[in-house]
């Protein structure tokens, strides 16, 4: 016979296992199958070892035997719930799992008959046992178990790889095998030699299981273990307390008092039923308490429940009209109202109302009672329970079925009103609303109050950002709009300007002609006063031109005909005609005018009538900015790889500050302005659209008071004219944009 220890220590190893499983996660169906297989076992070895112990009596022993088959049945039967859900979670087929609970009611009764267990007898060898007429089917029904199981788990073998496939083999081998050891020594033993002693056995088995199982679970990490035993080793203490002091206290007094002695063994079943006691307590307490509560208290709920459904509800949305919603829900749901509502404030003389079924309060009874409930200095207040100095407000709730009205606001002792109000009907059940009502709608209202206000200001901010974007709208469509009517104005503009500097072209072309004709001579001979005039008169009438010319570049460039069209061209002679057209200008303005013109110099390939155009706007605007006395050195320059056209002088230079601005459109400096006031601002702009056009760069410098330098550069082998191709043919017309 095994001793009482190793029987002890096989439950407790169970037990314990067990319930660190089932402490881990309780709703897990894994979990509850597992700790229903660690609990039935356990009962099956105690009431196994009793069966065959010699120290009780033989109505002990017939108890205790019909238990070890009714608890090894049940045992058997959590095998099959474990190997559904465990290692691959798999539904059993409801036509199937009636048939096993039909079946598994059915020998389970007569398991606790001897038409299954037979009976126990004594005689002078010891113990005897016969089986019953119906072990066969006893015997059927765990062999129908023993296959659902094994096919179970040797499908996942076939089927599942890796993990799986390993935790299903370990389950196999820790259930089958104590199994069919303890159905051979418990079961098919002792019909055949009408003796318990190998029965006795049986529970050894176990410790199989319990290694196995404990192996599995540490090694292939069938559950949490770590986090099973940080919240399951307190209870498990406090159990084994409840064990040693009952077994102390009730043997030891048993002992003192009535002098009756309780044997070892006898103390270790009762000191473990005890324990069983205590692990069942609290799940047994938990089941009357619903049985109970739906009796005699059917608004029972669980508020802490009801804390964690109300903070979802809170955290998952800012929208404030989602918000309440789903908190009237929760609060209508929980408290059994039979309508929960809710209103606040939306802005001065509006506001938002939120409810679980359509209410109608006229809105002259919602001024009355928002001007009655800040004096009451009340969070919760119940309609039952007004005092009697607000007896109006109480006819005015129980006018409109309002049974709770809880307000919603953090200054209950001020007189303000709050941001609003949550609305209870009465309790679908009658009955009145209770101190644990009334302390979670204060714990709720509350809570609303900084859910709300963060609701409204994300909505304030969405409806701000809303109307911004719709002023951004209709403020990009206004621009639109006026960008469009601009553009128009300015294509009128150029049109206009194309227009009048034709029409201003052609007579001052024959104006221009006729005063070269007179200063030649051709009207008979000029004294030195009317040559001076006329001298004059053709120099404004030679800037006229420039003008007109600039504006008619201008207005091509808008429109997109403003074309350069390269040709060979010598620059030497380009420069040495500007310089021939502006000597006499230069004289007038006693400017000394220097340039010496290279003996031979290289043709490129250049818009000549374009290029003219800036040698003479850079001369031009040398000779003007630069005071009666100054200097103007032109210099044309032959370099290795370029060649170079430079115009220095001595005039007012450029500021510093506004250097970068110098050849934009319309843009003179303050100094050239007040030096030269006809001035357009178009010359130097043209300049470098011309000299960029034709793969040119412009050359640079200035010094306020101390004179400038202007200029371009071409490289050679960008503008080389080509050897094989005729003169009159080396053009190819570039268009600016």
């Amino acid at each position: 016979m095994l001793s009482v220890a190793v029987v002890g220590a096989t439950c407790f190893i169970n037990l314990l296992l067990g319930a660190f499983v089932l402490l881990r996660n309780p709703k897990q169906r894994t979990s509850l199958s597992f700790f229903s297989v660690c609990f039935f076992i356990s009962l099956w070895d105690v009431s196994n070892y009793i069966t065959g112990s010699t120290t009780f009596s033989l109505a002990y022993n017939n108890i205790f035997n019909r238990g070890a088959f009714f608890f090894a049945l049940f045992a058997v039967a959590s095998c099959v719930w474990f190997s559904y859900v465990f290692p691959v979670s798999t539904r059993i087929p409801k036509k199937l799992r009636l048939a096993l609970y039909s079946l598994t009611s059915v020998v389970a009764l007569l398991s606790m008959t001897s038409l299954v267990s037979g009976n126990v007898t004594r005689s002078s060898t010891g113990l005897k046992f016969s089986l019953g007429n119906l072990i066969v089917l006893y015997i059927f029904t765990v062999v129908v178990f023993l296959y659902l199981i094994i096919s179970n788990l040797v499908r996942v073998v076939l089927k599942f790889r890796g993990r799986e496939k390993q935790q299903a083999m370990y389950i196999l081998f820790a259930f089958c095998f104590p199994i069919i050891l303890g159905l051979t020594t418990n079961a098919i033993l002792p019909s055949l030699t009408a003796s318990w002693k190998d029965a006795s056995f049986g529970p050894a088995f176990t410790i199989i299981f319990v290694v196995t199982a404990t192996y599995s679970i540490i090694r292939h990490r069938l559950f949490d273990l770590r986090l099973a035993v940080a919240r399951s080793l307190a209870y498990i203490l406090s159990i084994l307390a409840v064990v040693v002091t009952y077994a102390v206290a009730a043997f030891g007094l048993l002992d003192f008092w009535s002098g009756v002695h309780v044997g070892f063994a006898q103390g270790v079943a009762l000191a473990l039923f005890s324990a069983l006691l205590a692990l069942v307590f609290q799940p047994i307490k938990r089941l009357f308490d619903r049985v109970t509560n739906r009796v005699f208290y059917r608004d029972a709920y669980d508020s802490q429940q009801f804390f964690d459904n109300f903070n979802k509800a809170v955290v998952s949305t800012l929208d404030l009209d989602e918000l309440l919603r789903k908190v009237t829900e929760a609060i209508a749901a929980n408290l059994k109202a039979q309508y929960c509502l809710i209103g606040i404030k939306d802005g001065d003389n509006s506001q938002r109302v939120i409810s679980t079924e359509k209410r109608s309060i006229s809105q002259e009874d919602i001024h009355l009672v928002r001007g009655m409930t800040p004096h009451i200095h009340q969070t919760v207040i119940m309609t039952d329970n007004i005092p009697v100095e607000h007896e109006p407000l109480r006819r005015l709730l129980t006018k409109n079925d309002i049974a709770v009205l809880a307000r919603i606001t953090d200054e209950v002792q001020k007189t303000q009103e709050g941001l609003g109000y949550i609305v209870l009907g009465p309790k679908l059940s009658g009955n009145p609303y209770t101190n644990q009502d009334s302390h979670v709608l204060e714990a709720t209202a509350n809570e609303l109050v900084i859910a709300i206000q963060n609701a409204l200001h994300f909505e304030q901010i969405q409806n701000f950002n809303n109307t911004l974007q719709q002023k951004v709208e209709a403020a990009t469509g206004q621009l639109r709009r006026t960008n469009h009517r601009l553009r128009e104005l300015d294509s009128t503009k150029d049109d206009f300007i194309s227009m009048a500097s034709h029409q201003l072209r052609t007579p001052l072309t024959s104006v221009k002609g006729y005063l070269s004709m007179v200063l030649d001579g051709d009207a008979g001979t000029l004294s030195d006063a009317q040559r001076r005039m006329l001298e004059q008169s053709y120099a404004s009438s030679q800037r006229m031109v420039y003008l007109i010319s600039d504006l008619l570049n201008l207005s091509r460039l808008n429109t997109g005909k403003f074309v350069i069209e390269p040709t060979s061209v010598d620059l030497g002679e380009i420069v040495q005609f500007e310089v021939d057209q502006l000597t006499e200008t230069a004289k007038s303005r006693s400017i000394e005018l220097v340039y010496t013109r290279p003996e031979s110099f290289p043709r490129v390939m250049l818009d000549e009538t374009k290029t003219h155009q800036v040698v003479m706007n850079f001369i031009d605007n040398a000779i003007y900015y630069t005071p009666t006395g100054g200097k103007v050195w032109v210099a044309l320059e032959d370099k290795p790889s370029a060649v170079e056209f430079t115009v220095k002088d001595t005039g007012i230079g450029v500021p510093k500050q506004v250097q970068h601005k110098l050849f934009s459109k319309f843009y003179r400096a303050d100094n050239a302005q007040k030096a030269r006031p006809d001035g357009t601002g178009l010359g130097l702009f043209m300049a470098k659209k011309v000299i960029s056009a034709q793969g040119g760069a412009i050359l640079f410098e200035s010094e306020e008071g101390k004179g400038s330098t202007f200029g371009f550069r071409f490289s050679k082998s960008t503008h080389k004219v080509p050897e094989e191709t005729p003169e009159i043919e080396r053009s190819s017309k570039v268009q600016i944009k």
